[in-house]
């Protein structure tokens, strides 16, 4: 396992995809995060909270949504661009 790994173990729970790695990684190392683990729990809560209230089929993307917009705010950062 290698530190970014170690670091998004705490979130096994939830379906993550390369993409959302990435993103939680790049708002922790540009949001200058120092206590990941407490970052990591409200992550975690905001995305099944809203999973919980979500339409089955939407529930993944309506916890992603809800988690990456907790991250967004609460670290004042934003999606790192796209090659395209």
């Amino acid at each position: 396992m290698n530190s970014d790994e170690i670091l998004l173990s705490q979130l096994h729970e939830l379906p993550l995809t390369k993409e959302d790695q990435r993103f939680i990684l790049h708002c922790l190392r540009v949001g200058g995060v120092v206590d990941h683990s407490s970052v990591l729990a409200t992550y975690q809560t905001c995305w099944l909270n809203a999973a919980e209230s979500a339409s089955s089929p939407q529930r993944d993307n309506a916890g992603r949504r809800a988690a990456n917009t907790f991250l967004r705010e609460a670290l004042g950062v934003e999606a790192p661009a796209t090659a395209r």
